[in-house]
């Protein structure tokens, strides 16, 4: 038992991609099951497209549809299942518009513990201009009733303050420190840079291989693997030049195999509300070169464990400083290493902070 709460459903759209809010979701999930009686509550479900080595013993109960009425059903029948739990966590939309519905026919408390403002993003799910007003205002209601709003990071938690008038406490999404094998330094001349990513267009892949292009017009031995799978994938492949590799989907072994041989990682994404890539680089012993723009800006620290830069051609210098400059490369490796790992970016952290979120609603 948490505080008075001894039956807990942590609910979430789909489990179908491996992105933040389902590794993060599937971890305290199965670390919140040492206290209390935990169940997943899901719409469509693939162990295969998700993070499968999160999981563990935790019951998931999904409701799969196709098409938005029988998502519009599926939403329903959650909002049913969790009838009986005394404590409904919940991630990002349109999950939270079916907590929300549990809350009202139930009396369910909700915490919300947001990785975006999904609704309100410029890659928002297509919706015609007034079925997209009467979700934005439905979700700002079912904001408005949630008895704690949780952040995954302080750019996430000034979107939230602005977009829904709501304090959000932060708590950044931990990671398991523990499968982060050690740095493998390569002999090789040739420098490996490395991007992990979900491969959709609003990730901005293709400015990581127009960087790539500039940064290799100047240092030739070098290469760039991008990780990841996704919609985007055939068209960026397609449009990749010298010296770019894809991986396609990899299991998270294989993934952190990469980053713990490669030299330099780097992020194009402007705005992400966190980057938990980033930090698992880190976590790795990669320095990070990455725009200065969203949650990343609170994790890299610029100088110390990488570089945050203004534009793209700082960005190509950056990331030719730290190929070219072993010495450096070697103590921000180290720097990054260290901050990571005694930082608050833990998943034992993550959870210790969500128990007491759970203890005070008590």
């Amino acid at each position: 038992m948490i505080g008075r709460y001894s039956k807990i459903a942590v609910m979430h759209s789909d489990y179908v991609v491996r992105g933040g809010a389902e590794r993060k979701s599937l971890i305290y999930a199965a670390m919140l099951r040492n206290r209390a009686e935990v169940e997943i509550i899901c719409g469509n479900f693939s162990a295969e497209h998700t993070f499968s080595e999160y999981i563990g013993d935790t019951p998931i109960r999904s409701f799969p549809y196709k098409g938005p009425i029988q998502k519009l059903i599926s939403l329903l029948r959650m909002a049913w299942a969790v009838r009986g739990f005394d404590l409904l966590i919940v991630n990002n939309y349109p999950s939270n518009l079916s907590a929300a519905l549990a809350k009202w026919a139930f009396r369910k408390p909700v915490i919300w513990f947001c990785n975006e403002a999904q609704l309100h993003l410029v890659h928002a799910p297509k919706k015609g201009r007034w079925a997209l007003a009467v979700l934005k205002f439905l979700e700002k209601r079912a904001v408005s009733s949630f008895e704690i709003v949780i952040a995954n990071s302080g750019y996430t938690a000034g979107e939230i303050r602005r977009i829904y008038a709501k304090t959000a406490r932060v708590i950044y999404s931990g990671l398991d420190l523990k499968r982060f094998p050690d740095h493998e330094p390569s002999s090789s001349k040739t420098k490996t840079l490395i991007l992990v990513s979900r491969i959709e267009p609003h990730k901005q892949i293709d400015t990581a291989l127009r960087l790539f292009e500039s940064i290799r017009s100047s240092y030739a031995e070098c290469q760039l693997i991008i990780v990841g799978s996704g919609s985007a994938l055939a068209a960026y492949q397609a449009m990749a030049g010298p010296g770019v590799s894809f991986t396609g989907a990899v299991l998270e072994a294989e993934k952190l195999s990469l980053l713990s041989r490669a030299d330099v990682f780097i992020f194009p994404t402007l705005n992400e509300p966190l980057g938990v890539t980033p930090l698992e680089a880190m976590a790795a012993g990669l320095p990070v070169v990455a725009f200065k723009s969203g949650g990343v800006s609170e994790t890299v620290i610029n100088g110390e464990t990488g570089f945050l830069v203004e534009d793209e051609a700082e960005f190509v210098a950056k990331s030719l400083l730290l190929i070219r400059d072993a010495l450096l490369c070697s103590t921000m490796r180290s720097r990054a290493m260290r901050h990571v790992r005694e930082s608050s970016f833990s998943q034992e952290c993550m959870v210790a902070e969500l128990v007491k979120e759970i203890e005070r609603l008590s």
